[in-house]
């Protein structure tokens, strides 16, 4: 009785049949939560579910990438051909689902002809106008806030108005003209931002379905929950297309828009009755300003929130900003990412703070009972070659040396794709990069690639393709032995990780030998024989998911069925 909601917002894998499919992805999502089917849907998913719950439509989500992974028997074509939403709704936020949003919508145009299909997400607003040009698509909505064009595109498909006054929306009209219609001015008050996970328990209690809307390959064992604070960016490091540069340019957005502290605060307390999980509080605090930091954390210490509790930092904070923190919130960890040891490298990236503030904010954090301290590094940066990402290892492991095991540092690639919007992206040739995929169909192709190493789209002056392989791998056989010598991860996941970390670099180079060998009759075999392989190491091969993980108690059911029945 539940089959049919206005809308049915759907996350699509990566790689639409990686289940079938030969692709050696690599460690492409080893330092994020996500397996390479990029299960992990963004929370603007959610923020539209909960605007049209609040204006009185029925919405639902279906993470076809967690189902996918999670039932190898999972059908497709045969759960969407059971729906009949008058919405298909599908995100393409990161362009590393390029290739799965593209099929998701065939699946939903040749199952429901008659249904229209709707993306929305920066790398949907980047190829709006590429995208609304193919069959299978039949709007974008443009811009990082669509609560409001989702629910007029609605109307409009109800015949309630028309096309034309939608706002945000890309489309072809019945004489094959485009039409890009103007967009609201993208909001820099938050302040209707509600809470999320309420809409998404009342969904799953609505439609008996909690697994559909489940985030993260192993979120029932070791739940993580997440609040935002603003959307936009103040900042623009050079490799990201979700820089302040990339939203001026591309994304409408002027000024980042800051949900209040009052509103923030209440979300983490509210997560808080619901579970004793860790909290992430998304975004620098301190972007707003040091007033908004201090006004959050003593809204939050006033409700006596007792979970861990997360903190994402853009640059180092001064000493205070560690007082503030471990005065309100009993129980905290700590992220950075500097990128690199090298300061001349950090700042052509745009991040231009020294060694010694970043090592400061180590001590000082750690000194105040910070539970832990993750630092995050980068090989593919302009300017760096094989010896510095080494030498970025090697001051990891000195830092090590220097902290208890609560601080813990990350090596990965910049991969699979430098982000369409990024300075880099739209300057190559100023950072030292060349860029080999620039369309979205190109992009789309290359992650049927069979190797991460032809999947990346670009190589700089100091690393080649190849060049980010071989030193990925290196770096981060030099790093796990790294955290073992300092205590960090046990011998049975140093041993897992070298193995696989082994394995998957010979796979790359066996991927290789097989692309240049000329042997194109005999390629698909060769490949398709390594798939076994492929789906062995191609995770946790620099380093293991397990340390990522938190310490946090499970869901209280209870106050969540309060929630769902009160609300």
């Amino acid at each position: 009785m539940f089959k049919r909601p206005d809308v049915l917002l759907l996350h699509a894998p990566s790689v639409f049949d990686f289940r079938e499919r030969p692709v050696l992805f690599g460690p492409i999502s080893d330092v994020v939560p996500s397996t390479p089917a990029f299960e992990m849907y963004p929370l603007g998913l959610a923020n539209i579910a909960e605007h049209l719950q609040r204006r009185g439509r029925s919405v639902r989500i279906l993470n076809l990438a967690f189902r996918m992974l999670d039932d190898p028997g999972f059908d497709v074509s045969k759960t969407l051909a059971g729906f009949h939403p008058r919405l298909f709704g599908i995100d393409l936020h990161w362009l590393v689902h390029a290739h799965g949003v593209v099929e998701t919508a065939r699946w939903c145009k040749r199952l429901h002809p008659d249904i229209p299909v709707v993306l929305g997400g920066l790398s949907a607003t980047y190829y709006h106008q590429e995208l609304v040009r193919r069959p299978e698509i039949d709007f974008v909505l443009r811009g990082d806030s669509t609560e409001e064009s989702v629910a007029a595109l609605l109307e409009a498909v109800e015949g309630g108005r028309g096309l034309h006054e939608v706002p945000g929306l890309t489309w072809v009209d019945r004489g094959g003209a485009l039409r890009v219609n103007p967009h609201l001015p993208p909001p820099v008050d938050l302040s209707l931002a509600d809470d999320i996970y309420r809409a998404l328990f009342r969904m799953s209690a609505r439609y008996v379905d909690a697994r559909s809307l489940t985030a993260i390959h192993d979120w029932w064992r070791h739940p993580q929950m997440a609040v935002l604070t603003f959307r936009g960016c103040n900042r623009s490091c050079a490799f990201c297309g979700g820089s302040s540069s990339s939203f001026r340019r591309f994304f409408g957005r002027s000024r980042t828009g800051f949900r209040p502290p009052e509103r923030v605060a209440r979300d983490v307390w509210r997560l808080s009755r619901y579970t004793g999980a860790p909290i992430f509080i998304l975004g620098d605090t301190r972007e707003p300003g040091e007033a908004y930091a201090e006004d959050l954390f003593r809204r939050i210490g006033a409700f006596g929130v007792e979970n861990e509790v997360a903190l994402e930092l853009y640059r180092p904070a001064p000493e205070r900003f560690y007082d503030l923190v471990a005065d309100n919130v009993p129980s905290f960890n700590m992220e950075l990412s500097p990128e690199s040891h090298d300061e001349e490298i950090r700042k052509r990236c745009g991040k231009g703070y020294p060694n010694e503030d970043l090592e400061n904010n180590i001590r000082w954090a750690l000194e105040r009972g910070c539970g832990r301290f993750d630092l995050f590094l980068m090989v593919g940066l302009p300017g760096q070659n094989a010896s510095s990402v080494l030498d970025s290892v090697d001051w990891s492991a000195d830092l090590m040396d220097r902290h208890d095991r609560r601080f813990v540092p990350f090596i990965s690639a910049l991969s699979p794709f430098l982000d369409p919007g990024s300075p880099i992206f739209e300057n190559p040739g100023a950072f030292g990069y060349t860029v080999f995929h620039r369309t979205f169909e190109e992009h789309r192709r290359a992650m049927e690639q069979p190797s991460w190493e032809y999947i990346l789209n670009y190589e700089t002056e100091w690393l080649s393709r190849r060049d980010i392989v071989e030193t990925t791998y290196e770096a981060g056989r030099r790093m796990n032995r790294a955290k073992r010598d300092a205590g960090r991860i046990s011998n049975e996941q140093f041993e897992r990780v070298e193995r696989r970390n082994a394995d998957s670099a010979a796979l790359a180079a066996e991927v290789r030998a097989i692309m240049e060998s000329g042997d194109e009759e005999g390629r698909e075999r060769k490949l398709l024989a390594l798939k076994p392989r492929f789906d062995e190491v191609s995770q946790s091969s620099l380093c293991a998911k397990e340390e990522f993980r938190w310490p946090g108690a499970g869901f209280r059911y209870l106050q969540i069925a309060r929630s769902v029945l009160t609300s």
